[in-house]
């Protein structure tokens, strides 16, 4: 069997960076990525955003100018990621050809950029670029205002119940000052909090002794930061419905309900789940009823929980009274399932082994499972977890997303 992640090896250097590599001998490229093992969950209250638009600063203030970065990423046909935010983390990197030389200068410009930049250039410029970013997300304030009501309305004790998204709030981002993004840079971007994750035609040893020519070998005082501790249990919603008449030109309806699941179930467990609900909901809204194109079902990890969101736009008017209704049913159908919960949970086993991803997709998969567990899981890993799923599990599962446990809004055509 085929199993892309089971060629990597880890070390940890002296001053605390670990190191996950995947070697492919004779490979001409070498995918790196630098996770960093916070994110807009250590925003302190009233600064939220500061991860986000710390992020934007880095690749401005590390000694290098970023355009003079970008075209040496695109000389060598490489190309460089200079910045992702999100809740539980962030993470930079790179794509260059596997030349000890080439890879040395790319190591170069991220390490001082990761870790040792002055964040006083164009504090003011980025301020205004992440205030239009805001505005791209949600060029209406209402649109602000109900993600805000949902997320108030089931994650309310956490960072959730204060920001739509780690871009932070128009208050917020306009409170924010250079020396917030100089302290929360200094606090959390330390070798002792980052991880590098790469694959491609560089050993491990031969890895190691490039980040000890780089910045990455040199000490920086830090930690790393807590690993949020998974939910036991789920609280009712504060808000079970809010219900809005859209504009006249509207002709259609959308719904969406969200509800939280508790840390302590497995990632595969939320998936199976997720998958039986999908099929539930496309033979009850789309093929019985034709009330819609496409149902979407998402469940985001969020470190302590997940959020599972049930989407459905384009809804013929006749359906906006009863939608609500047959997802109840629909959840209550996929805890009485047996025969559906196994299928799904065989054809994701099946899925694992028929695994066709690239260089870059084994590095981002990689990294997002040092993120989550602090370790690379093997295909073996994964079906293992799979086969662990219980029925009571996925029942559980439906109760956490019982009406009263999820906020619902209903926007009338």
């Amino acid at each position: 069997m085929w199993d892309p992640f089971a060629n990597f090896e880890s070390t940890v250097l002296r001053n605390g960076l670990t190191v996950y590599a995947s070697y492919l001998p004779g490979c001409t490229w070498q995918h790196m990525m630098f996770l960093v093992h916070s994110g807009a969950d250590q925003d302190l209250p009233g600064l939220e955003g500061t991860a986000h638009y710390m992020e934007h600063l880095v690749c401005e203030n590390g000694g290098y100018e970023h355009q003079e970065m970008d075209q040496f990423f695109r000389r060598h046909g490489g190309e460089g990621n200079f910045g992702t935010t999100s809740f539980p983390y962030s993470y930079y990197g790179f794509f260059l050809p596997a030349k000890p030389d080439v890879l040395s200068n790319g190591l170069d410009m991220f390490g001082t950029m990761l870790l040792f930049g002055r964040l006083k250039k164009h504090v003011e410029r980025e301020r205004q670029v992440i205030i239009g970013e805001f505005r791209q997300d949600f060029p209406a304030d209402y649109m602000h205002g109900l993600v805000m009501k949902k997320n108030r309305a089931i994650h309310g004790d956490h960072t959730l119940g204060r920001m739509a998204n780690p871009l932070g709030n128009l208050d917020s981002i306009a409170r924010i000052s250079q020396g917030d993004l100089q302290a929360y840079y200094d606090r959390h971007y330390t070798p002792a909090n980052m991880s590098v994750v790469c694959i491609g035609g560089t050993s491990l040893d031969e890895l190691v002794a490039l980040l000890f020519k780089s910045p990455f070998k040199l000490s920086k005082a830090g930690s790393r930061s807590d690993r949020p501790i998974p939910i036991q249990s789920v609280r009712p919603s504060t808000e079970l419905l809010h219900t809005y008449q859209q504009t006249d030109h509207d002709q259609v309806g959308k719904y969406l309900s969200a509800g939280r699941i508790p840390g302590i179930y497995s990632r595969a467990a939320t998936l199976v789940f997720r998958g039986a609900l999908s099929e539930k909901l496309f033979d009850e809204v789309r093929l019985k009823r034709a009330w819609t194109y496409h149902v979407q079902v998402e469940c985001t990890p969020l470190g302590p929980f997940y959020e599972l969101a049930i989407h459905a736009d384009g809804l013929m008017p006749d359906a906006m009274t009863l939608i609500e209704e047959v997802v109840n049913e629909c959840i209550l159908q996929v805890g009485a399932d047996h025969e559906l919960i196994q299928r799904h949970k065989d054809e994701v086993i099946a899925s694992l082994y028929m695994q066709d991803i690239s260089g870059k997709d084994i590095c981002e998969d990689a990294m997002t499972s040092v993120a989550w567990r602090d370790r690379i899981r093997t295909v073996p890993e994964m079906v293992q977890e799979y086969q662990e799923v219980q029925f009571s599990d996925i029942q559980a599962l439906c109760e956490c997303l019982a009406p009263e446990m999820r906020h619902t809004q209903l926007a009338l055509p």
